[in-house]
């Protein structure tokens, strides 16, 4: 949730091309200083960008530049129809299991914090992450899946 008392920026980051013409991404973001930005919520389309990272502003064409981490990471979910007690289904266990909030949903968007939760050996997010994601696929493709 954005701080009704900040003052925030709509950037707008490049996300990718379609035929000939840039695709860029409308974000919440604080300036820091002219042309960095810390971003105030995690994308839905374009890479490698989460929430609290510090980018700067290169190049409208070309994606942002990362200069620092914000300590979050972001996943994208797309599905055709997501049912809305669904996604709050999503968005409470990335909550209680990753501190993560959800940041929007136009087909659905989880961001989640770093710092809290998460294993520190690849075996150990692997597991974290397949649990999370059979539940996605319950959720949105097969009903009853057994995780």
């Amino acid at each position: 949730m954005l701080d009704p008392d900040q003052d925030d920026d709509l950037i707008h980051v490049y996300a990718g091309s379609s035929g000939d013409a840039p695709v860029h991404e409308e974000l919440p973001a604080r300036q820091v200083e002219p042309g960095i930005y810390e971003l105030l919520a995690s994308p839905g389309l374009a890479l490698n960008l989460a929430k609290g990272d510090l980018v700067r502003m290169d190049d409208p064409d070309r994606p942002a530049t990362v200069l620092k981490r914000g300590g979050n990471y972001c996943i994208q979910i797309y599905g055709d129809a997501i049912p809305d007690r669904d996604i709050n289904r999503l968005a409470d266990e990335v909550e209680s299991e990753l501190g993560g909030t959800l940041d929007g949903r136009y087909g659905g968007v989880l961001h989640g914090r770093t710092g809290r939760g998460l294993p520190d050996t690849w075996q150990g997010s692997q597991r974290l992450f397949s649990g999370l994601l059979c539940r996605i696929y319950q959720a949105t493709e097969k009903p009853g899946t057994r995780c």
